[in-house]
C-alpha cells in the first residue's frame, strides 16, 4: 500500500500499515506512480481528476468526496465508484464491537462539545495531529 499524507504524519501513516510513503507537499503523485490497482480518493477535487491517470487499466477508482467523472474513467479504461455511507444498525454493531475488543482503533484527533460544533467545523482546515474530529453529544 502507498499512501500520500503531509511529511509530518509519515510515522503515523506507516503505522497504519503504508508499505509506501509520498509527501504530497512535495511531489506531486501523479508524476511519481502509475499501474496501480485501486486509488482511495478521500481528498476529491483536482487530487480525483489526477487519480484516473495513475491507474492500470482495468483498476478502480474508489473515491470518498463525489460522484466521479465517468466520461475520465472511461478514457482512462478504469472503474470509477463513489462510495457513500449508509447507516447500518448490524454493521455499526459489529463495528462497537471490534472496537470494544481492540481490533479496531478510531483514530480522534480532537474532541468538541456540540455547542462548539462551529468551531469543530472551522477546525477542518488548521494543522492539527491526524485523526476524526469528534462532537460529544453527552458530557
Amino acid at each position: 500500500m502507498i499512501a500520500t499524507a503531509r511529511a509530518e504524519n509519515e510515522a503515523f501513516v506507516r503505522d497504519l500499515g503504508a508499505a509506501e510513503f509520498l509527501d504530497h507537499t512535495s511531489r506531486r503523485f501523479d508524476d511519481e506512480l502509475s499501474g496501480l490497482d485501486v486509488v482511495l480518493d478521500a481528498v476529491g477535487g483536482e487530487t480525483l481528476a489526477r487519480s484516473y491517470g495513475v491507474l492500470r487499466p482495468g483498476g478502480r477508482l474508489v473515491t470518498l468526496v463525489a460522484p466521479p467523472d465517468e466520461a475520465a474513467a472511461e478514457r482512462s479504461g478504469v472503474q470509477a465508484t463513489f462510495f457513500i455511507v449508509r447507516p447500518d444498525h448490524d454493521e455499526l454493531t459489529t463495528i462497537a464491537r471490534m472496537v470494544d475488543d481492540g481490533r479496531l482503533r478510531p483514530v480522534v484527533a480532537a474532541t468538541y462539545p456540540l455547542s462548539e460544533g462551529r468551531a469543530a467545523f472551522e477546525s477542518i482546515g488548521a494543522p492539527r495531529p491526524p485523526g476524526k474530529t469528534v462532537l460529544l453529544v453527552r458530557p
